[in-house]
């Protein structure tokens, strides 16, 4: 993955700006910040309008959140209830 400039620069400046203030960081502890994009780059990157609402709700950075979700391509059939904890 090659994360970009603006991703570079957006993750330098959260640092530094947040250093010290926890209430600008995520629930797993990432500063912050955001730049439009496809998808997380970097701990801390929010890169949607929803993913801005989300963080508003429960702390947590799209990077977080997409590492917490199952991926597309993962083998669960969820038709057949494979995974679901009930």
């Amino acid at each position: 993955m090659t994360v970009s400039s603006a991703v570079q620069i957006g993750y330098r400046l959260a640092n530094e700006v947040n250093e010290g203030n926890p209430a600008n960081n995520c629930v797993n502890g990432h500063p912050i910040f955001y730049v439009e994009g496809q998808a997380g780059e970097l701990p801390g990157h929010i890169y949607s309008e929803a993913g801005m609402r989300e963080f508003r709700i429960s702390r947590m950075c799209e990077w977080c959140f997409d590492d917490m979700c199952i991926e597309e391509d993962d083998d669960f059939d969820l038709s057949e209830g494979e995974g679901l904890l009930y």
